[in-house]
């Protein structure tokens, strides 16, 4: 969750107490605008397989001058940080991937039903592969149904995922480090 607020802009805040009304509802305006493009772009930088993440990403103002961006599905934080050992935070941001530290909802089979599910949409698996195959195994040759493959395949990548962990996809937070000059730009030529 990102929150945009007037402080820490010292400057800004003595101009903000000298200001018009007209010229409080435009700085009012320029950050809900900002919020705006915010959204936009973490929605442009999500990953979109089923569109889940990219839908829960949105804005509110919580005062003329407070408004809060968040995405509110469990998992943001993993794809936004990564996981295990590919974890990486940027500085200042600590706090926020600390909240998410830690075990996810949802069992291993959970896990593991969203793999195969997502396997199926990608088409993974499917190669060279006619309803039933034969397989050789160090026990031999076994015939493997294209549903038993699928399994095969998503228990891998589960396996993998779960060991080694996931790579970090930014999305969220950058948003604010392109668009907080642009908006103080914009709030000073206001003021």
């Amino acid at each position: 969750m990102i929150t945009i607020s007037i402080q820490g802009l010292e400057g800004l805040k003595e101009r903000l107490q000298k200001a018009t009304d007209t010229q409080l509802q435009e700085v009012s305006a320029e950050m809900e605008e900002s919020m705006r493009i915010m959204v936009a772009r973490a929605k442009e930088d999500a990953p979109k397989d089923m569109g889940r993440l990219v839908g829960s990403i949105s804005y509110q103002k919580l005062n003329q001058f407070e408004f809060e961006m968040v995405c509110q599905v469990g998992y943001a934080a993993y794809v936004e940080f990564g996981t295990k050992s590919k974890v990486v935070i940027p500085p200042g941001l600590e706090a926020e991937a600390a909240k998410a530290k830690g075990k996810g909802s949802g069992d291993y089979f959970d896990f593991l039903n969203a793999i195969l599910d997502w396997v199926k949409r990608k088409g993974i698996g499917f190669e060279r592969f006619t309803e039933t195959n034969k397989v050789r195994s160090r026990f031999g040759q076994k015939t493997i149904s294209r549903q038993d493959r699928l399994h095969d395949v998503a228990e891998r990548i589960a396996f993998t995922i779960i060991r080694n962990g996931i790579k970090p996809h930014p999305f969220f937070f950058k948003q604010l480090e392109t668009e907080k000059p642009q908006l103080l730009n914009r709030l000073q030529q206001i003021l």
